[in-house]
C-alpha cells in the first residue's frame, strides 16, 4: 500500500518516504530539487512517487543511491524512469538494491536519454558528474 497521497506537503513527504534516515532524506531532496532540472519532461514529484508505488522506503532508498547508482543524482533518476519505461522490473530493482543482483545503472541511463529529449541536458558538470558511457 502506498504511503503518499493528496494531501502531503513535501514535507511529510519526505518524512513519510525516507522514516528518518538521513541518507533518504537527502536522496529526497536531491530527487525534488533536480528532477526537473534532469528530466524537464517529467514531473518533478516522479521519481518519489515510483519509489512509493514499489514500496522502497527509508535505507532502501539510500542503497539504491549509494550502491546501485554510485551517489549519482541524474543516474538515480534514469534508473527510476526505467522502472516507468519498462526497462527494469520492480523485483529486478529491489534484488538490486539489496545485492541480490547487478543492474547495469549506464546502460538504463543510455536508454532513458535515446527514449527521452533532452534527459540530463541541462544538467551541468558542476551540479553532477555525468556517468561514463559503455565501452569507455
Amino acid at each position: 500500500m502506498n504511503r503518499l497521497n493528496l494531501d502531503d506537503t513535501i514535507e511529510t513527504l519526505i518524512t513519510k518516504m525516507s522514516d528518518s534516515n538521513p541518507g533518504a532524506i537527502q536522496v529526497c531532496i536531491e530527487i525534488l530539487a533536480k528532477s526537473s532540472k534532469i528530466d524537464p519532461q517529467g514531473i518533478p514529484l516522479a521519481g518519489i512517487m515510483y519509489l512509493d508505488s514499489m514500496g522502497i522506503y527509508g535505507p532502501n532508498i539510500w542503497m539504491l543511491f549509494k550502491d546501485v547508482c554510485r551517489e549519482n543524482i541524474a543516474l538515480m533518476i534514469a534508473v527510476l524512469r526505467s522502472y516507468q519505461l519498462g526497462f527494469i522490473t520492480e523485483c529486478n530493482l529491489k534484488d538490486a538494491i539489496v545485492g541480490n543482483c547487478k543492474i547495469d545503472v549506464d546502460l538504463l541511463y543510455t536508454k532513458v536519454k535515446e527514449k527521452i529529449v533532452n534527459f540530463d541536458l541541462y544538467l551541468s558538470v558542476e551540479d553532477e558528474q555525468i556517468p561514463p558511457t559503455q565501452g569507455t
